[in-house]
């Protein structure tokens, strides 16, 4: 949301069209199926990152790197070139990115709300972001 804000988004002539509410379920994801242990770092959005990071102590290692970034989907492209390292996102990034789902990560049963919105090009409103 904090990008919405910048000077060349809000005297644009994008608008919110429509706010979505979402429990997401997320993966980790890699390239090639890797045991757990080998993992060396991991990369996501803050958030994400926050409600992954106890399963990810406990699971993987206490030192894991936990690395974060703007967005689930840069945390994608992070992972490309590097063999050890896994991203966390959802099952359709795993499907459209063709990577391996390792793990879902659950934390402690908890529903996580995200909030997305739906911006564009609105003729019928002038409600400008």
């Amino acid at each position: 949301m904090d990008i919405l804000t910048l000077p060349k988004y809000l005297n644009s002539d994008l608008t919110i069209i429509e706010e979505l509410e979402l429990h997401p379920r997320l993966f980790l994801l890699s390239k090639t199926k890797i045991p757990l242990v080998k993992i060396k770092a991991i990369y996501s959005h803050e958030f994400a990152l926050k409600r992954s990071e106890l399963w990810a102590k406990k699971n993987i290692s206490e030192n894991i790197k936990l690395i974060s970034v703007a967005s689930t989907s840069e945390s994608i492209s992070r992972i490309k070139n590097n063999k050890y390292t896994c991203a966390i996102a959802s099952e359709e990034a795993a499907g459209y990115y063709k990577l391996v789902k390792l793990h879902e990560i659950k934390a402690g049963g908890k529903k996580y709300l995200t909030r997305f919105f739906v911006i564009g090009k609105n003729e019928k409103t002038n409600k400008k972001i």
